[in-house]
């Protein structure tokens, strides 16, 4: 696997992160209850083990990767 195909599937790691925690306050303009619940329902997918190290690797890659692409 190259680093261009390691730089996108770390990308879309820290995107679909990204894009529940946006939803997540997105609710809470609607209501706080409906806030509550989903993020007790993306805290069962970002809040296991698994899944935190994937997202902290993620971006340490996207950084990492970002950083040498631009020096």
């Amino acid at each position: 696997m190259n680093l261009h195909k390691v730089n996108i599937v770390a990308g879309l790691i820290v995107a679909s992160f990204v894009l529940t925690h946006t939803i997540n306050h997105a609710l809470g303009l609607w209501s706080l209850e409906a806030a509550e619940d989903a993020r007790q329902l993306f805290g069962l997918l970002w809040r296991n083990p698994i899944a935190s190290w994937a997202l902290a690797g993620a971006l340490i890659v996207h950084l990492s990767l970002a950083y040498y692409a631009v020096f």
